[in-house]
């Protein structure tokens, strides 16, 4: 019986998709295979197979419930993936905003030859070519980091 499995997955197939009852026929060819069809064949034993029929009641009150608390679940968790790919969509908007910043404050950097900012005493001063290279390094860094 070489292909025993497949018949019988097959046999299987076969009264899923039956009614309420399934005629089936078994028979043994001159190898000694065993096979199954729902067609006559000759020297075939002829077997009744019955398989239950919905109830036409519908589904228990035990399985609605489970129905419905998998329904909650679901689509909690639809909110929840939703919650967070707005979340997402929100840090990824502020971390383009804050490289389009950093671009520019580069550019700017890289334009001017001299750069001035304010002291903590509001005057104004400029910053050193030294120190102006140092920032320009500072925000080519943060860039490749988190651009």
């Amino acid at each position: 019986m070489k292909n025993s499995s497949l018949h019988i997955a097959l046999l299987g197939l076969m009264l899923l998709s039956g009614g309420s009852s399934a005629q089936m026929y078994k028979w043994t060819d001159a190898n000694g295979n065993v096979h199954f069809s729902d067609k006559p064949q000759p020297n075939a034993q002829k077997l009744e197979i019955k398989t239950p029929r919905a109830s036409g009641i519908g589904t228990s009150n035990r399985q609605q419930r489970s129905q419905q608390e998998l329904l909650k679940d679901l689509e909690y968790s639809r909110q929840q993936r939703e919650q967070e790919a707005a979340r997402n969509a929100q840090q990824r908007q502020q971390q383009e905003r804050r490289c389009v910043q950093l671009k520019n404050r580069l550019r700017t950097y890289e334009d001017v030859d001299y750069v001035f900012y304010r002291d903590d005493s509001g005057k104004k001063k400029r910053l050193s070519s030294d120190h102006k290279k140092q920032e320009e390094q500072k925000l080519r860094k943060q860039i490749e980091e988190n651009c």
